[in-house]
């Protein structure tokens, strides 16, 4: 059929065997072999050491067989006798669908490492605000320890007005909107944060609102920064008019007064 068969044994022993020495693209396992092992318990071997796809040949049919089978997700299932263009067909399918699902899982364990090595914290939320899926940036910015978030939600980190704010947010992603706001959430510690949260509808294939994607990003230090930024500014406006006061020609109680207001504006 185009293939080169590079191996043929007859236990499940040799089989295990080979396949790891050799490690072929595809097996045809045959359900009764000689040794120890049967066809199955050899095709759970194999996969567990190796990407390897199996198809069983087998002549028995029975249920039992069929379940102990299943269980190290074959890729296809032939009872003898069978044709050989039955056999090429399964053969091609098994292995353009293990092509497929390679790619899946390169695919996925790339979202995988995008995910868990992002710096800003990304969840998945239900519909009562709880956590479904976080990274580790997410587990770091709400100060609990790896796997621990799960099953918490927004209104166990937040005061009750906050958390009636998060939920009016809600209302826009049942609508379908994408929302950005701030929130101020409170650690086990006691220390606080402030966030901005980037929240996106989760709608499952039938349309129906599920929960949200959100993003969430630290900017407690950029806050300590403007306010800091903000006070001395504050702190020279009022020097400056203070200075101002001192040198103009008004009377003694409007240069108190106006010295008092810049100190209560400082304070």
């Amino acid at each position: 059929m185009g293939y080169q068969v590079i191996g043929a044994v007859a236990s499940g022993e040799e089989a295990v065997q080979r396949a790891h020495d050799i490690v072929p693209d595809l097996v045809l396992m045959d359900i009764d072999l000689e040794g120890n092992l049967d066809g199955i318990e050899s095709a759970a071997r194999i996969r567990e050491e190796g990407d390897i796809p199996v198809i069983y040949l087998t002549a028995m049919a029975d249920e039992k067989t069929l379940q102990r089978a299943k269980i190290t997700d074959p890729f296809g299932y032939l009872l003898k006798p069978f044709d050989e263009r039955i056999l090429h067909s399964i053969v091609d399918m098994a292995l353009r669908k293990h092509e497929l699902e390679y790619e899946l899982r390169q695919s996925r364990e790339l979202f995988q490492t995008l995910v868990e090595n992002q710096g800003e914290g990304v969840a998945i939320l239900d519909n009562k605000e709880e956590f479904t899926f976080v990274n580790p940036a997410a587990e770091m910015i709400f100060g609990v320890a790896s796997g621990e978030l799960i099953g918490y939600g927004l209104r166990d980190f937040t005061s009750p007005e906050q958390f009636a704010r998060i939920r009016s947010q809600t209302v826009l992603r049942k609508l379908g909107q994408r929302s950005v706001y701030e929130i101020e959430i409170m650690r086990r510690n006691g220390e606080k944060r402030v966030l901005i949260v980037t929240a996106t509808p989760y709608i499952d294939k039938e349309g129906q609102f599920i929960g949200a994607f959100g993003v969430f990003r630290d900017i407690t230090e950029q806050k300590w920064i403007e306010q800091a930024e903000h006070e001395q500014r504050t702190l020279a406006e009022a020097l400056r008019d203070t200075a101002h006061a001192l040198n103009s020609s008004l009377d003694l109680d409007e240069v108190l007064d106006l010295i008092l207001v810049n100190v209560g504006r400082v304070v």
